[in-house]
């Protein structure tokens, strides 16, 4: 019987390591194609019964180009999910609760700036919900149809967190360094369709906040191949 039992304790450890590590792979390559830059996912916790997942100590870091490795570290994303609605090859997620670290901002000697180079900002993202929808705060998402690439999406309710950001210009000598509090506290977009459209939406709350009058001398070159869509997103932030 006590061969048994430790038997089973092993099993269930086994399995326990084996989701956490897999689970956190499959997860953070998800991720990864949604936002558009290198993710990885610390450990998951899935819940089947109360149907809830939740991610810990995922890490973005800036796509290429940029001198400071991190972008910004999530400490949590926690979500509530429809099972039922996998088994109609829909992605219905109830609400999703995003809790950033400090985020990191920093424009380089090209006078790029790390946000606006995200894969899903210049809208060459792939994967679940990459269509064309657009979530904007407290407002629903207009999808197209016939946009989405794979499994359709909804996301009901996706309230976000932020609370430092730290803005480098490593363009200078020595770099300059600054920070800023946020006091982004439960910003929630609504009936979210496109994880791009979020991701950019994100992007530019945290922009707005830092103040984009400080990231450039040259707004043309910061908007330099990015489009048309999100240069009139940008106009109207500037206009608040």
């Amino acid at each position: 019987m006590k061969k048994i039992i430790i038997g089973l304790v092993l099993l269930v450890a086994v399995l326990f390591v084996g989701v956490n590590l897999f689970g956190a792979m499959v997860l953070g390559h998800i991720l990864e194609n949604a936002i558009g830059a290198p993710v990885s996912v610390g450990r998951i916790h899935l819940g089947i019964l109360s149907s809830r997942v939740g991610l810990y100590n995922i890490k973005i870091n800036n796509p290429k180009g940029f001198h400071e490795k991190t972008l910004t570290d999530i400490h949590e994303i926690s979500v509530r999910y429809d099972l039922g609605a996998f088994f109609r090859g829909k992605v219905h997620l109830k609400a999703v609760r995003l809790d950033f670290g400090d985020v990191t901002v920093e424009k380089n000697a090209t006078s790029q700036v790390n946000l606006l180079e995200l894969g899903a900002v210049k809208g060459i993202t792939t994967g679940i919900g990459s269509g064309d929808g657009e979530a904007k705060p407290g407002k629903p998402g207009e999808g197209k149809a016939g946009a989405q690439k794979g499994p359709k999406l909804q996301m009901d309710e996706v309230v976000v967190n932020i609370g430092k950001a730290r803005y480098v210009d490593s363009a200078a000598e020595p770099p300059v360094v600054k920070e800023y509090d946020l006091g982004i506290h439960n910003e929630t977009f609504k009936d979210v369709t496109n994880t791009q459209r979020l991701v950019k939406d994100i992007s530019f709350l945290i922009l707005r906040k830092v103040g984009l009058s400080s990231l450039t001398g040259n707004f043309d070159i910061l908007m330099k191949g990015v489009g048309g869509g999100i240069q009139s997103t940008v106009d109207k932030l500037l206009k608040n």
